[in-house]
């Protein structure tokens, strides 16, 4: 078979994002598919999103959304990851049929996956542009495709693809998101009497509840089942603590801060867990030195500046991750070495909490020095630590809960959604 060649849509960023002609002077056309592979525009914005708008798409007030693989396609050979870009076939036999009736009913069809494989170099642009132009003349309606190849920004559960269309590619036409629906597979279903295996994440369920969407499963939308599987949503909800306004920030209540003299303080937590944002507020009311092995590198250097403040009659906080008693037992020894109090405060955030702020703080752009805190990274600490007690040498420990502050209004409203699966 021969290539066809994708044709790539030449931009600048500033065209990119006007909006299109508006919907009221267009018209939906009857779609007939000329051949098995749908032409159409491809935008890229930079290295993170791809979009597909397929010929015959036109600005709508309901979104049809879909998950890709799992929930419009399925591979032939019956195996869970492609072995290559022809390994699929639609998911069910009435796909095309059920799509063309919402379509018809004045839906726009759209599909919103994550493929990160192709920033890891997994999966070769070229190739999967051609499959996404089969899979939607196999389908038969006019489609967008939104493909996520990996950041923060654009990745599911997060809502960023949605967005990008509400903004700049519905042609100005406000969605009606009470009036739409997301299809997706990865809905956090657990193993039951009709399922043998649990769903691989939550993803989708949770992309729909961020944008408050209607959301059914294939098996509800293409088979009509009538009866919602059991699932469970393990990721971090923030609702707990932006609910709870009589969150204590220290436990126990009446810790003394500052401490009478000259102090360290040994924080302890995951990459994430609020450590450096309670560093900063003791440092800017109470004048505490704050070192950090993110900033010196090595627990050498930590030590060393530790020391040099302390010297100089100045309370030190150390910012690091500290999760085994022998990391902790280094400033214990300088404490004891230059005869001031050693504390130890800990921060309660849980493992799913602070993956939640991690990928917080890298959609709101605050901080690109915990660009590689992943999950290998957050395993590290759990597999390491224990729980400190005074028997180290501590003269007291701490439990520091976490209160969130935010900069601007619409922080707040990124960090209430659910942002890891």
């Amino acid at each position: 078979m021969s290539k066809r060649k994708i044709p790539e849509k030449r931009k600048s960023e500033e065209q990119e994002n006007q909006s299109e002609e508006p919907a009221s002077k267009k018209l939906a056309p009857i779609f007939q598919p000329k051949s098995s592979i749908a032409d159409g525009v491809w935008k890229n914005l930079k290295d993170d999103l791809m979009i597909f708008t397929m010929n015959g798409v036109v600005a709508r007030e309901k979104i049809l959304g879909f998950d890709l693989d799992g929930t419009l396609i399925k591979t032939r050979s019956g195996g869970h990851f492609a072995k290559n870009d022809d390994d699929w076939q639609l998911w069910a036999n009435n796909v095309s049929k059920k799509i063309a009736e919402y379509f018809e009913n004045d839906y726009k069809i759209c599909i919103f996956t994550n493929q990160k494989g192709m920033q890891l170099g997994h999966v070769k642009p070229e190739g999967f542009k051609r499959k996404i132009q089969a899979i939607c003349g196999k389908i038969g309606v006019p489609i967008q495709v939104f493909i996520s190849m990996g950041p923060p920004e654009f990745r599911k559960p997060y809502i960023g693809m949605w967005t990008r269309l509400e903004k700049y590619e519905n042609g100005g036409v406000t969605v009606k998101r009470d009036e739409s629906l997301y299809v997706g597979d990865a809905a956090g279903r657990i193993p039951s009497s009709t399922r043998p295996k649990k769903d691989h994440s939550a993803a989708d369920r949770l992309f729909a509840l961020n944008l408050k969407l209607p959301f059914k499963t294939p098996e509800q939308f293409f088979l009509d089942q009538p009866k919602e599987e059991p699932y469970e949503l393990k990721s971090f909800d923030p609702h707990e603590i932006l609910d709870n306004p009589e969150i204590v920030q220290f436990d126990p209540a009446d810790t003394v801060i500052p401490y009478p003299g000259t102090e360290v303080i040994v924080f302890v937590g995951y990459p994430g867990s609020g450590k450096s944002a309670v560093a900063n507020q003791l440092k800017e009311k109470y004048g505490y030195g704050v070192v950090c092995r993110d900033e010196l590198k090595t627990w050498e250097k930590v030590v060393a500046k530790a020391k040099e403040m302390l010297k100089a009659k100045k309370s030190v906080i150390v910012d690091c991750t500290n999760p085994d008693a022998a990391s902790r037992q280094r400033y214990v020894k300088l404490a004891k070495e230059l005869n001031v109090q050693c504390r130890c405060f800990v921060m309660n955030t849980s493992y799913e909490h602070a993956q939640h702020n991690n990928a917080f703080r890298l959609l709101i752009g605050t901080d690109k020095a915990h660009k590689g805190v992943n999950t290998m990274v957050m395993n590290v600490f759990r597999k390491n630590f224990t729980e400190p007690t005074v028997k180290e040498g501590f003269i007291e420990v701490v439990k520091v809960n976490f209160v969130p502050m935010f900069q601007e209004p619409s922080h707040r409203d990124i960090y209430e959604m659910r942002l890891t699966d």
